[in-house]
């Protein structure tokens, strides 16, 4: 969907999935939930997780947000846009069911968007040519940051759905009444 539409990356082996999609949905992945879960001492997985049901419910939520950005994309939405009103929508659908998850919908981003937008900076600097995979003149093709607008959006919203959709998953809980950040809740001279 976003190939030619948002961006032409050139990856090794010029095929149409390459090693480098999945290094990147894993790191992307791992550092949205720490940048998210990493601040609270009190998030906890029940001991009685079942590891299929998580994924099951993890597969469906991927499907159907999905099939809805396919289809907002084949009825003459842009391919960015059609990706980010699922996830809103399924951030919305989670926290309905999971209300006590908002905390991670707000630290996700806030920490996470920051880190995104280093990285693509630095790897950027390394690699200037790299801006010109990304397509020209679509809707999200202006600069913010040195980087295009697509990106930081995109960040911002997966770093808020993803945590939330893997503490949901997984039956993780917060609790309210210990939610101060770690620094907060350090003993003095510790």
């Amino acid at each position: 969907m976003h190939e030619g539409g948002y961006w032409r990356p050139i990856r090794l082996g010029g095929g149409p999935l390459g090693i480098e999609d999945l290094v990147f949905a894993f790191t992307v992945g791992a550092a949205a939930w720490l940048c998210a879960a990493g601040p609270y001492r009190k998030l906890a997985a029940p001991g009685h997780i079942v590891t299929g049901q998580a994924v099951t419910r993890l597969l469906l939520w991927g499907a159907a947000s999905s099939a809805a950005a396919f289809g907002l994309w084949r009825a003459g939405v842009d391919c960015m846009s059609a990706t980010l009103a699922p996830a809103f929508l399924l951030l919305a659908a989670l926290l309905a069911r999971r209300a006590q998850l908002w905390p991670l919908a707000i630290t996700g981003p806030a920490v996470f968007v920051p880190l995104y937008v280093v990285v693509v900076r630095v790897q950027l600097a390394v690699w200037p040519d790299y801006l010109l995979q990304w397509s020209r003149g679509g809707p999200w093709s202006g600069m913010v940051f040195g980087m295009p607008a697509g990106e930081i959006a995109w960040a911002a919203a997966f770093a808020a759905v993803w945590p939330v959709a893997i503490a949901s998953a997984a039956g993780m809980e917060l609790n309210p009444a210990k939610l101060l950040p770690l620094a907060l809740m350090e003993e003095p001279g510790r």
